[in-house]
């Protein structure tokens, strides 16, 4: 294919080259000599001519109608490799001896500081035992210091507590036993010569105790359960009158797990109690009448009925079931149901979770409750009001949120509706010149709650919790919510120094709150408490430390006409052997 295609070309060229030679020797000729006149008639223009000659394509093709495919010829034969390894024996990881805290039998605290303040307390303990555990508790707190144009406020607090658990396999008995004796005086009336000390005193003995049964076991395939008996006495003195109480109760409670994610309970209870109040009722500091009234016998019981079902998984908390109480009370019998409902649920795990609860309860209120919360008030039943009823906590609604954007950061918030019948108030008296005490009374309540809390802890060394409350009370016929505030805030703090020294800080602020007064009411002014306390631990078994209550030594009244103590300081040392 090439070689013709020279050939044309060759061709080609030397037609070329003899046109070029034929015109180049007529133009030499024609320079010799004289041609004349001789005319010449061209016919036509000369034309080359190339034969006709067979193209090829430039681009072959093979012929591809035939074609015989190559004979391939394999096999597969095994051939083994050897695989040489020696085995190395695992050395046994050693577990260090756990690093066990030294136990110490006893623990004592022991304190002196003004107004004639007294403190001591002491824990006397057994050690580590898979058998049993037992323990006593002792403790003494008492001041008779004086508050200038006021009676006597001298107060003393007192408590004995014994306690045990005896192991079982699967099981554990445990109990208590719990006496306290706290006494205190009606201090508020303006001129002290007036009354004795004996007078005005108040004695409030109670001694209670608790006895259990129930699994210990972890097996989340088996029942757990736990059955209870309670029971308390508690008597309320003074020079006039005396109050008595008892209070008993049985319940038993169980759970089962449905599964790694469910769980059902149920739990139930009996409670009987009875309180005996004097039917003629003579103030500390008044002139008992001449006739004298049979005391008056209150018999209550409570039967409970909780049952719950629970799923908790990656986060997500639900709750759901009820809360139901029948009450016998005067003679009259109340069946009360509640449904409840909590939930848990994080937006973004491990640092945004919503909250939410719907639920609502049968409040006990009792003579020793009621004289707890406000030691001056006295048990007498008012007109049209009874003394001891219970407070039908009908509805409560709330939602909030948890966040945690660090480790060390927790951040609180929630808002909530509540509702409440025959919630428990007290009213003070209005004698100037006489004792000042308060009498309980009851009102239908609807409140509103926005709660804020703030939490860090840093390890050991700096801990601190901000906490606050916004309240708004609605009750009927306009009446003021006495001795509540709208606002209440509490700090507390601790920072450690080097592992020796130790600080403690903490401040309540307690809003404005309505107290009676002759012409309506009258407004305690707002009050903030800051207390501060350093530790300083000398060795592991002796410390030394300070306590100082009221830094700003501000005569603040918790209770009208009942004001504290200003500046109050406590020195004293911690031994452990």
């Amino acid at each position: 294919m090439k070689e013709t295609r020279l050939d044309y070309v060759k061709i080609k060229f030397l037609l070329a080259v003899q046109l070029a030679v034929q015109l180049s020797a007529v133009s030499v000729f024609a320079q010799k000599g004289s041609v004349g006149n001789e005319e010449v008639e061209v016919v036509k223009p000369y034309q080359p001519v190339l034969s006709d000659a067979i193209k090829i394509t430039s681009s072959p093709m093979r012929d591809t109608t035939a074609s015989e495919p190559p004979v391939l010829n394999y096999s597969i034969e095994e051939n083994k490799e050897s695989t040489s390894y020696n085995v190395t024996p695992i050395k046994p990881v050693k577990i260090r001896d756990e690093n066990i805290k030294e136990l110490y039998h006893g623990f004592v605290k022991g304190a002196y500081g003004n107004y004639n303040t007294l403190y001591g307390e002491g824990f006397f303990n057994a050690l580590r035992s898979k058998d049993f555990d037992a323990g006593v508790h002792l403790k003494h707190l008492s001041s008779s210091g004086s508050i200038k144009t006021y009676g006597f406020p001298g107060v003393s607090s007192n408590r004995v507590a014994v306690t045990g658990t005896k192991f079982f396999d699967f099981s554990a008995l445990d109990g208590k036993l719990i006496f306290d004796r706290d006494v205190g005086h009606f201090y508020g009336y303006r001129i002290p010569e007036i009354f004795s000390k004996k007078e005005t005193r108040q004695i409030r003995n109670s001694f209670s105790g608790k006895f259990g049964f129930g699994s210990i076991h972890n097996d989340p395939d088996k029942l757990n359960y736990r059955a209870e008996i309670a029971f308390g006495s508690y008597t309320l003195k003074t020079v006039n009158y005396e109050a008595t109480e008892s209070d008993f109760q049985i319940g038993f409670s169980a759970s089962k797990k449905l599964g790694n994610d469910h769980t059902l309970e149920m739990g139930l209870s009996v409670n009987p109690l009875k309180t005996t109040i004097p039917g003629t009722i003579c103030p500390p500091g008044t002139i008992c009448p001449e006739t004298v009234m049979p005391s008056i016998d209150i018999s209550r019981t409570i039967f409970r009925l909780n049952p719950r079902y629970e799923f908790e998984k990656s986060g997500i908390y639900f709750s759901a079931g009820a809360n139901i109480a029948i009450e016998r009370s005067f003679d009259l019998s109340f069946w009360r149901f509640y449904p409840v409902v909590n939930i848990e649920y994080p937006l973004i795990k491990d640092q945004l979770k919503i909250t939410g609860e719907l639920s609502g309860d049968l409040q006990k209120n009792t003579l020793k409750s009621l004289t707890e919360e406000n030691p001056f008030m006295i048990p007498r039943q008012l007109l049209n009001e009874k003394m001891l009823l219970n407070t039908n906590n009908k509805l409560n609604v709330s939602a909030g949120f948890i966040i945690r954007p660090e480790r060390q950061l927790q951040l609180l918030a929630t808002a909530g509706y509540s509702r409440s019948l025959e919630d428990v108030f007290y009213v003070n008296s209005l004698n100037d010149y006489g004792v000042t005490y308060y009498s309980a009374y009851y009102d239908t309540v609807d409140r509103l709650n926005i709660h804020a809390e703030v939490q860090y802890k840093y390890i050991e060394k700096v801990g601190i919790t901000l906490k606050t409350d916004y309240y708004s009370y609605s009750l009927e016929e306009n009446r003021e919510p006495l001795f509540r505030p709208s606002f209440t805030m509490a700090i507390e703090g601790d920072y450690s120094i080097a592992e020796k020294i130790y600080f403690k800080a903490a401040l309540f602020y307690s809003g404005e709150r309505k107290a009676l007064a002759v012409d309506g009411y009258s407004t305690l002014k707002p009050y903030a408490d800051i207390n501060l306390g350093i530790d300083y631990r000398y060795s592991k078994l002796l410390s030394f430390w300070l306590q100082l209550n009221n830094l700003t030594a501000v005569r603040y009244a918790q209770w009208y006409n009942y004001p504290s103590y200003k500046l109050n300081a406590l020195a004293g040392i911690t031994l452990s052997f």
